[in-house]
């Protein structure tokens, strides 16, 4: 019955659209704004077709069920951003026309005036997850600083997720006591929201770890060293430096490590049977002085919360440096 009257209510405004617009919505360059009326935004993909300036509008909330307010930190980014293949999925302009920082459901009156939070199990029928001290009123700038790190980051997952579609609108600006998480006004002052928009702080999370510390390796012209990366069955990959008719094999084609940090190195005829061979870096030039030792090593960076981790790999020495990038796997 709700499926019935949403698409009678969204016909019947479409017609009255038609009349102010002289009968040509197909060709006008108003864009007429529809909500989704919780049926998912992929529902409305057989419905209004040939109209191009049809934006569809979603709201994206992780608080106003149990499951919701009991998810830990990192699943709460995670649902944000596996949101964005559902909205790239309707065929029509999709925005998110209201979100927000809060992964609680404490905001005062936010589920009806008196009626409780389900994170902290006042609402009845729910269960208890957390307290809601400093989460009813007042600003983000009273939670601890891993709360609000945790905030930063869901934030910048819902706007690497939203703009992988057609954008977003943040609900809301300012509220009377204070809603953390909820103001945008109280976020842009505590430094949990983007300013400028595209200064994203989580995005750029880095690791570096050694694979092998203390190569003993020199290449000379004669006898050039090269960074490999090779693809083994079961799309597992092995990282390789061959030097002459040796190598030295850092992961094995079953991913099983050969290899531990800060341990010597050990050489080995490469004999795995591997599909496809990768070469990084042909006629490696690190050579080593006296007392100095190569490092090899990954580092792991992403441009978005929401994007793939991407790897490199490197080798060094004390003054010098050398970095050759490959997607991850």
């Amino acid at each position: 019955m709700t499926t019935d009257v949403s698409r009678w209510h969204a016909v019947a405004h479409l017609r009255k659209l038609t009349r102010k617009t002289g009968g040509n919505l197909e060709t006008s360059n108003v864009a007429i704004t529809f909500h989704d009326a919780f049926e998912g935004v992929t529902y409305w993909n057989s419905w209004g077709s040939g109209m191009w300036n049809l934006l569809e509008d979603t709201h994206h909330y992780e608080v106003f069920d149990q499951g919701s307010v009991s998810m830990s930190t990192a699943s709460h980014i995670g649902t944000a951003c596996s949101f964005s293949s559902q909205m790239t999925s309707s065929n029509k302009w999709t925005i998110s026309g209201e979100w927000c920082g809060a992964m609680t459901d404490c905001a005062r009156y936010l589920n009806g005036y008196g009626k409780g939070a389900r994170y902290d199990g006042s609402l009845p029928g729910s269960t208890y997850v957390g307290s809601c001290a400093g989460y009813t009123s007042g600003s983000v700038s009273q939670l601890p600083s891993a709360t609000q790190q945790g905030i930063r980051q869901f934030v910048e997952a819902q706007l690497d997720a939203f703009e992988q579609a057609a954008g977003w609108i943040w609900w809301c600006w300012k509220t009377e006591q204070g809603a953390p998480g909820w103001d945008m006004q109280d976020m842009l002052a505590n430094g949990l929201f983007p300013q400028p928009i595209t200064a994203r702080q989580c995005a750029r999370i880095q690791f570096e770890e050694k694979l092998a510390n203390g190569l003993k390796l020199t290449a000379n012209r004669s006898k050039p060293m090269r960074l490999l990366i090779m693809e083994c069955k079961m799309k597992l990959w092995k990282l390789t430096i061959r030097h002459d008719t040796r190598s030295l094999d850092f992961a094995s084609c079953d991913g099983r490590p050969l290899l531990t940090p800060g341990r010597n190195t050990h050489v080995q005829i490469t004999r795995k049977p591997c599909i496809a061979e990768h070469s990084l870096a042909k006629g490696l030039s690190v050579s080593t002085g006296d007392g100095e030792d190569i490092v090899l090593y990954r580092q792991a960076s992403r441009d978005g919360v929401c994007s793939s981790v991407t790897s490199a790999v490197g080798v060094k020495t004390k003054n010098d440096e050398k970095r050759f990038d490959k997607p991850d796997v």
